[in-house]
């Protein structure tokens, strides 16, 4: 009897300590910049793409349907929101081609 309570008081002392709680504190920020990371490297890639189909004029259906999945679906569920919701806004505003058009169009 007496080690199990030996063994409780190790344990507690454990969870107890700075060391522990260092460590755990620790690893949440390291997740947390790492969200923030991943977000502004979506954000710049957001705004990157976007202005590139704004100039054009245009957005190919793919194109459209590959950006709002890999990049505009994910960071607006993220929570964000300002320019790069705008960007996503514009470029779902543009008028859309369809690939055989643009290929055809390019052969004449």
């Amino acid at each position: 009897m007496h080690w199990i309570e030996m063994l409780i008081t190790i344990a507690g002392s454990v969870f107890a300590s700075s060391g522990l709680w260092t460590l755990i504190l620790y690893k949440a920020k390291q997740k947390d910049t790492g969200l923030l990371l991943t977000r502004g490297m979506a954000h710049y890639q957001i705004i990157e793409e976007g202005q590139k189909f704004i100039e054009r004029g245009w957005i190919a259906h793919e194109e459209y349907d590959d950006f709002m999945k890999y990049l505009g679906d994910p960071y607006l569920e993220s929570g964000s929101n300002g320019l790069a919701k705008k960007m996503i806004d514009d470029i779902s505003d543009l008028p859309f081609k369809s690939i055989s058009s643009i290929h055809s169009t390019m052969d004449h």
